[in-house]
């Protein structure tokens, strides 16, 4: 045996603590090259499957591996949390994992694929619808969501007198705070002649992507929300699973806190409207379930609480649920299993209603007083008539 073989003999046996921690260090070592080697092949698996599929891996909102993964990006601002990426031509597979559904975005990211000028064309009335993923359009192919079917019905009405342009804000996610700092950053770039916020019960909630990791940097959350299919259906999956089971019920959400937060946004809202001289209306848009189930979770109380909190601050408003007379809104949710957001004869509905109550607040006569706009009434929508449209 030579020397330098009998000395290392003699440490391993003569100091047994540097041989646990070498053995130790062999042990992590081979540990971590092992999970490092399954999340790779995890990764690969993934991708290969969305690929093949081009559809959800894990179930995440309905789309290719996340929702940031397929068509909003990070923003820059922290409070604003994620926009929708510019210049987007991307399918998305909805709920039912069939309906291939081209999504496009214009060069500012908003939804379309008309880009818009910051001045006006001449002889152009401008409106600018802020929301979330409903006002987005979500499940809906373009030009089938609610801003671009008023568009349409405003231009019909006006006829050649004037030009319609209604520009969609929608964010899928957005919270009233989000709303309001789109009203102020970006909207207000435009100088529309009207603006009307898309508002729903969950605005006082906080967006799932918004969500951090415990004990991970906001900038490595950033990061492998945008590179990494297993890290976001981990988030989606299991710590979105966990906000789920801790939510609140929209009941206990307006209590005093709850309901002094929607007054404090209106306040904001208004503020904006008054000192811009900007008409701004507020829609309450609905739960699209039985009215039975309105009625037991609290939501139509919650309706008139938001209502009376938008008018308190001087806004114009209207809400949805209320043109829903004797029947389930449940008929014009996007399927069963989601009624959080409107088929084509919901998105149909909201533009009908918001029609007229621009109609009725004399949004464009009162900017275009030479402008002869008749009196919007809303249609009535039969089961016929919305087998017809869900069926276009």
């Amino acid at each position: 045996m030579s020397e330098h073989q009998h000395e290392n003999q003699y440490n391993e046996q003569g100091n047994p603590t540097a041989s646990r921690i070498k053995n130790l260090t062999i042990n992590v070592g081979v540990s971590l090259a092992t999970i490092g080697m399954l999340l790779l092949c995890s990764e690969t698996g993934l991708r290969i499957y969305a690929r093949a599929r081009s559809s959800d891996v894990c179930g995440v909102n309905n789309f290719n591996a996340t929702m940031l993964n397929s068509f909003l990006k990070f923003s820059d601002d922290p409070n604003l949390g994620a926009e929708l990426k510019p210049n987007m031509g991307e399918s998305a597979t909805f709920a039912d994992g069939k309906s291939q559904i081209l999504i496009r975005t214009n060069s500012e990211g908003l939804r379309g694929s008309m880009d818009y000028s910051p001045e006006k064309p001449p002889g152009t009335y401008r409106i600018a619808i802020v929301g979330d993923s409903v006002t987005f359009g979500w499940g809906m192919k373009e030009g089938f969501y609610y801003p671009a079917i008023l568009e349409k019905l405003l231009q019909r009405e006006v006829g050649n007198q004037v030009r319609i342009e209604v520009m969609n804000f929608g964010v899928p996610g957005y919270n009233g705070d989000q709303k309001i700092i789109t009203l102020r950053n970006k909207v207000l770039h435009y100088r529309p002649d009207a603006v009307i916020m898309g508002w729903l019960i969950d605005d006082l909630g906080h967006p799932s992507y918004l969500f951090g990791v415990p004990f991970l940097p906001n900038s490595a959350t950033k990061f492998l929300n945008g590179h990494s299919y297993v890290f976001g259906c981990f988030r989606q999956k299991i710590l979105n699973r966990w906000y789920q089971l801790n939510a609140i019920p929209y009941k206990e959400q307006y209590q005093a806190a709850g309901k002094k937060k929607t007054e404090e946004m209106f306040g904001k809202i208004a503020d904006i409207s008054r000192k811009n001289n900007l008409k701004i209306l507020v829609a309450i848009l609905p739960v699209w379930q039985t009215i039975e189930k309105n009625r037991a979770d609290g939501i139509i109380d919650i309706h008139a609480l938001i209502a009376k909190a938008s008018a308190d601050n001087g806004l114009d408003t209207v809400d949805v649920l209320s043109y829903i007379h004797g029947e389930d809104s449940l008929y014009f949710a996007l399927n069963k299993t989601d009624i959080y957001h409107p088929n084509l004869g919901g998105h149909t509905l909201i533009a009908n209603v918001l029609a007229e109550a621009l109609s009725y607040f004399k949004f464009i006569q009162s900017a275009l007083p030479n402008v002869h706009v008749q009196e919007i009434r809303i249609q009535s929508f039969s089961p016929k008539t919305m087998d017809l449209l869900n069926n276009t």
